[in-house]
């Protein structure tokens, strides 16, 4: 009988009906061995299995195991080593990749570093562990895994929420809760929506791409408004003031935010504004201008204080940027010169301000007084039966003296007459002086030197009002005249007017017309610092800036300076050259 021999095998790897054993994988084996011509078995049992090769998505929830149930086996194709898509995510789930080579089991896997390839709205990553927001709970997802190494994910669900969102802070910016924007905006727009917003409301706009859940870099507002929001240039987070509607625009060409209030365009317009804030809610608005003003506005102004008008686009929440300067003359209630945008009063009174369509301020005291007249006989006479004739001294004469009389009867003074009065020179340095004749007593005259040297008798019946007459040639050694080409204007008076000026100021013609408070009067209104006047008859409507037609043919009679002051409101003339003032109640 033969010896049963025991053999014993150091075995590295086996192979046992097509099986193949990895170093690694746990397990235990016997057998029973006779001779060599015996048969012999080897019985193996393994403890595991190795993962079949590639990339698994894995839980959480289980432990990241490759074998559970809810684990997923990645595909790839050209672009991407690991895809998975439909992936159902639960709330607040969390997600791993890992790499199998088929050889080894999950205590030796591959724990893949990765990155995200775009900035997530709903998902971040924190060493190889991905967690996606809980506001994308229950969401579809398509999983992608470079050939760089970097994990893109879709939201297969939002894949129709792109675009932009009013996202509030109440919310945590969460886009499923907050404004969408328009698809269609206005042209210049890539998004833009109106809608109530409450009083201290915090938002921002973001753009979302639904499917990707990319935010976008946040759209800064493009500038302050003050009145609007408790924001400035360039912040991402806007806070409202005040409740109302608001259309929020993102500008195409420069992704920044704009802010309009429509319910607010009846704020818009020219302000008066006070130092040192120049804050049009604390000004006073200006009404709409007259002629070629763009705005008018009297109001009560304390002394010394200084304004600026400014224009204010309510809707928008925008002042404009032009300078209104002061364009008219240096006044004694103004301290401010002409180049200024701003303008101090020093002292306090009703004031008007203007602003010219050439975008500058003008200014009057507002205040005013009612100034009567009552003329006498001498100025009340009509110019009916009343021919100007004027002669130029082109002579030379030493002194014009005029001789008025009826043809073949008397003269109105003895000869040589009286002297003429002088208006002025012409461009030749010659004197123009005229007179006046009442044509329904006399038709002619002589003007002459006073000295034998004379014109010939002219015939005023066959010249018009105001000709201007001069010495042309000479008969019998009497001079011949001749009238110009051009005639001074025909009066159209009696005209009723008074230059009137501030002390130490320039002054201005004002219009006297009848009363419609007292029968028999003309009055007129004038700025209460206008405290200086003459009053005059006028041939002609006055047009000087000057006063000087007070000294020419335009002005019949005068009065001398005058002077207003305490309740003298009235002046009575009694002659050609007095009057005194009283009240009129």
């Amino acid at each position: 009988m033969k010896m049963r021999k025991s053999k014993v095998f150091m075995l590295s790897s086996l192979s046992v009906m097509g099986l193949a054993l990895v170093v690694g994988s746990t397990f235990a084996a016997s057998w029973a061995v006779t001779d060599n011509a015996d048969p012999f078995s080897i019985t193996v049992s393994l403890d595991g299995m190795p993962v079949p090769e590639g990339y698994y998505l894995t839980f959480e929830s289980d432990g990241y195991s490759p074998t559970a149930a809810s684990a997923v086996k990645m595909t790839s194709d050209a672009e991407n080593k690991a895809k998975a898509n439909n992936i159902t995510i639960l709330d607040g789930q969390k997600i791993k990749i890992y790499h199998f080579d088929g050889l080894t089991y999950e205590v030796d896997k591959v724990d893949l570093s990765y990155t995200l390839g775009e900035a997530h709205g709903f998902a971040s990553i924190s060493g190889s562990a991905v967690t996606f927001d809980t506001d994308r709970a229950g969401s579809v997802f398509s999983l992608y895994l470079n050939n760089s190494n970097k994990l893109y994910i879709d939201d297969e669900t939002f894949a129709s929420y792109s675009g932009y969102y009013l996202t509030y802070s109440d919310d945590n910016y969460a886009f499923r809760s907050a404004n969408k924007m328009s698809d269609t905006p206005s042209s210049g727009n890539v998004a833009q929506k109106s809608l109530a917003i409450a009083a201290n409301k915090a938002f921002k706009i973001e753009h979302f791409e639904g499917r990707r859940g990319i935010i976008s870099s946040a759209n800064l507002q493009a500038a302050t408004y003050p009145h609007f929001t408790t924001s400035v240039a360039g912040d991402a987070l806007i806070q409202i003031k005040e409740a109302a509607t608001y259309k929020l625009m993102v500008s195409e060409s420069d992704n920044k935010v704009y802010i309009a209030n429509d319910s607010l365009s009846s704020l818009s317009g020219y302000y008066v504004t006070y130092s040192p804030n120049y804050d049009y809610r604390d000004g006073d608005k200006m009404g709409a201008g007259s002629g070629t003003n763009l705005a008018e506005l009297s109001l009560d102004i304390a002394a010394n204080t200084t304004v600026k008008i400014i224009y204010v686009d309510a809707v928008n929440d925008t002042v404009s940027s032009t300078k209104y300067l002061q364009g008219d003359a240096s006044k004694s209630y103004l301290s401010t010169s002409g180049d200024s945008e701003t303008l101090t009063f020093n002292k306090a009174d009703t004031y008007d301000l203007y602003l010219g369509g050439d975008n500058k301020v003008y200014t009057a005291i507002g205040s005013y007084n009612t100034v009567y007249l009552k003329t006498s006989n001498e100025w009340n006479e009509t110019i009916t039966n009343k021919k100007m004739i004027y002669f130029t001294n082109n002579q030379g004469w030493g002194s014009v003296k005029v001789y008025v009389f009826k043809a073949g009867g008397s003269g109105k003074d003895s000869w040589p007459g009286v002297d003429a009065d002088y208006v002025e020179n012409n461009d030749y340095g010659q004197g123009i002086y005229s007179v006046e004749i009442d044509t329904s007593t006399y038709d002619s005259v002589i003007f002459n030197n006073g000295s034998g040297t004379q014109t010939v008798d002219i015939d005023i019946t066959s010249y018009r009002d105001s000709i201007q007459l001069y010495i042309n040639g000479w008969d019998s050694g009497k001079g011949t005249v001749a009238s110009y080409d051009g005639y001074r204007a025909a009066r159209t008076g009696p005209h009723f007017y008074a230059w009137v000026w501030e002390t130490g100021q320039n002054g201005r013609w004002v219009a006297l017309g009848a009363s419609s408070s007292h029968s028999g009067y003309l009055e007129m209104t004038i700025h209460s610092y206008e405290t200086n006047m003459i009053f005059a008859r006028c041939a002609y409507v006055p047009t000087s800036t000057d006063g000087s037609e007070l000294e020419d043919y335009r002005v019949w009679n005068k009065t001398d300076d005058l002077t207003l002051s305490g309740t003298n409101n009235c002046y009575t003339v009694s002659g050609w050259n007095s009057g005194s003032w009283s009240h009129l109640s």
